[in-house]
């Protein structure tokens, strides 16, 4: 791979992380009113509200986090194959 494929690899991995913990912030909700915490969450809400737009929720959880990571896995799978 050359070195654009690699940071894009790496810019879609670390996005996913930064999902991830942002998704851990509904189970601590004094993250809510930490200053990183709503950096993080200005960074990833707009991409994750394109999926809550296809009302993802089965009971009480909400599955477009699992979704916006997955199709984010797939785009990198599609980097990684060129």
């Amino acid at each position: 791979m050359n070195p654009i494929q690699d940071a894009m690899i790496l810019a879609i991995r670390l996005y996913s992380y930064m999902i991830i913990v942002w998704s851990f912030g509904s189970f601590f909700p004094q993250w809510r009113y930490q200053k990183w915490f709503q950096m993080l969450a200005s960074v990833v809400e707009p991409y994750v509200n394109l999926f809550r737009q296809l009302n993802l929720r089965v009971g009480m959880f909400d599955l477009s986090p699992m979704v916006a990571i997955f199709v984010l896995w797939i785009f990198s799978a599609l980097i990684m194959s060129i």
